[in-house]
């Protein structure tokens, strides 16, 4: 089965960098045009460039409505109706980790406005035209976190629960066209996200060590996923929660 995706027009929300940058370079090679979309909109124009690809780069901030609204609007005028979206831009929390009950109103409110509002919000702007062309697919890049418990950024992790329950509901929901909605839930991965405790010898040691396989994820192994979920490879799957964590959930 190809993962070929020739002719689609996809939509990836923090395509600037880490996991969303990959995954715009899998959909590029797999012919896809793109609309990337992050608040780094330099960053997003600058990748484009990188891969070649038709498409264009949208600055938004997530946690604004109106700028969902008005990057959708613009993708589907410059590229057409969207075939893809793929819901990846997220934040962890507000500086360190701290306990659940010490968690600021305003940390709280800030996580879920861009980890579950924005994905439901962007969904909500395009499955009505998927569902009409009988045609689409909806990637939410979730987290372990979602399965797992999280000490410390009780936000983050309540948010990526939060967008598993989204998958789920709109991928039943949508069962009776051929739009299908998948989530994924990478846990450790060699990202920006997570660079500065990498960059400890000690933590990074620790975090190995708590992953059976022993070493975190490549962006690029987090993005083959991805793309299998989003090619007709996988055409009989929706509403799944593919876990890509090197066995940290058998834990």
């Amino acid at each position: 089965m190809s993962f070929e995706i020739d002719g689609s027009l996809a939509l990836v929300t923090g395509a600037a960098g880490g996991i969303g940058r990959c995954i715009s370079a899998r959909l590029a090679a797999a012919g896809a045009a793109l609309a990337l979309v992050d608040i780094d909109r330099d960053g997003a124009e600058s990748l484009l460039g990188e891969l070649g690809a038709k498409g264009v780069a949208i600055g938004a901030d997530l946690s604004a409505p109106g700028d969902i609204a008005a990057a959708v609007a613009e993708a589907e005028r410059q590229l057409g109706p969207l075939d893809i979206l793929v819901n990846n831009a997220g934040i962890s929390g507000v500086g360190a980790p701290k306990p659940s009950v010490d968690t600021p109103l305003e940390e709280w409110e800030k996580v879920l406005a861009v980890n579950v509002t924005a994905p439901l919000l962007f969904c909500q702007a395009v499955l009505p035209g998927m569902i009409e062309r009988n045609r689409g697919r909806v990637l939410n890049v979730a987290s372990m976190a979602a399965l797992l418990a999280l000490p410390g950024r009780i936000s983050y992790a309540a948010s990526k629960a939060a967008l598993v329950s989204i998958t789920k509901t709109l991928a039943l929901e949508c069962a009776g066209s051929e739009v299908r909605i998948n989530a994924i839930c990478p846990s450790w991965a060699d990202t920006n996200f997570i660079a500065a405790r990498l960059a400890q010898p000690e933590l990074r040691a620790q975090v190995e060590a708590s992953i059976p396989v022993g070493r975190v994820a490549t962006p690029d192994e987090i993005a083959d996923v991805a793309l299998f979920l989003l090619s007709p490879a996988s055409r009989y799957m929706t509403g799944a929660a593919v876990v890509v964590d090197g066995g940290l959930s058998l834990l």
